[in-house]
């Protein structure tokens, strides 16, 4: 009992720390109900794997676009990062076990060290990260444009059917969402490199004044977003089975759109992956939504703007309020 009261007494600081957070996670469950009456079959197991599984790809871009937005950054190459990384594999996959782990290795690597170039460009040769990732994002489309001019490529039908499965009757994205941030983030969260990146987000010059190696804080930053943008690129691949020199381009301003909704704001050094994962599927969400109620598409981009603009607002006055009571 006593374990219990001190996990709840730990999630209302949080929650009064990052109000956008349970916010946000309210509005998902609406949203979800709302989904299930106007189409009741996503509570059906295998529907509700396929809608989660087209999601899968932003939660991850959005993670990784977290990462970043707590140094105080932000990576505009996360689109170009998942286009090349989609053009690559289906280029350069080969058929059975062997030919997928090689393709899908190649792919992640791509991202990785796009993101280590970003890194250092920001972290070392100190430029901007609007300008930096920019740039990058620019050499990125024109290499996937280089490595596919036109749609085309192809991938073995078994990769796509990977994350159309069910475990225990929970859908294997959903497991995904959590799994893959806990794996590849939690560890580091919670060690002398994420405590660093909280500092660089929070005081940059006090970091580095307190012994801190900012440059490389950042370029591991950058480097972990590019990862996680790959492997948007890969889920987005089993979906596609096929490359695309375009199909990243939403996911850059998606998945800053995401983190807003998280509550991760670009003045750093605040806030976590577990908003942000919740305002992917709420954006995935909305866009069928809409469709579902007949909304035409132009308003659609209106709406989601709307919402954004309404989660910057509440969230900010919300850290305003928290930070005035704890004074």
């Amino acid at each position: 009992m006593t374990t219990i009261a001190a996990s709840s007494r730990r999630l209302l600081r949080h929650a009064r720390r990052e109000p956008a957070v349970p916010a946000v996670y309210v509005v998902l469950a609406i949203m979800v109900v709302v989904y299930a009456v106007l189409d009741p079959s996503i509570l059906n197991s295998d529907r509700a794997t396929i809608v989660l599984a087209e999601k899968l790809p932003l939660v991850l871009a959005a993670v990784g676009q977290t990462i970043v937005f707590l140094t105080r950054g932000i990576d505009l190459s996360v689109g170009g990062i998942v286009t090349l990384t989609n053009v690559v594999i289906a280029t350069q996959m080969g058929q059975g076990f062997g030919g997928i782990a090689v393709g899908v290795a190649i792919g992640l690597l791509v991202g990785i060290a796009a993101g280590v170039a970003n890194g250092c460009l920001v972290g070392l040769v100190r430029l901007p990260p609007i300008i930096a990732t920019l740039a990058t994002w620019s050499i990125l489309e024109g290499l996937a444009l280089y490595v596919l001019p036109q749609p085309g490529g192809s991938v073995p039908i078994a990769f796509g059917d990977f994350p159309l499965r069910t475990f225990f009757s929970v859908p294997f994205p959903l497991i995904l969402m959590v799994v893959l941030p806990l794996i590849f983030w939690g560890p580091v969260r919670y060690s002398r490199l994420g405590h660093a990146i909280y500092a660089v987000g929070s005081d940059e010059q006090a970091a580095y004044m307190s012994g801190l190696s900012v440059a490389f804080t950042k370029i591991v930053a950058y480097a972990m977003s590019g990862f996680f943008a790959a492997l948007a690129g890969v889920f987005l691949t089993m979906q596609a089975l096929s490359g695309d020199p375009r199909i990243g381009e939403s996911f850059t301003l998606d998945s800053i759109a995401a983190t807003v909704l998280g509550g991760t704001l670009l003045a750093g050094g605040r806030g976590g992956v577990l908003g942000p994962i919740a305002g992917a599927l709420v954006l995935g969400l909305l866009s069928d939504l809409l469709f579902f109620t007949g909304v035409r598409p132009d308003w659609e981009y209106v709406i989601s703007g709307a919402v954004l603009v309404i989660a910057l607002v509440v969230s900010t006055l919300g850290r305003r309020i928290s930070g005035e009571q704890s004074r």
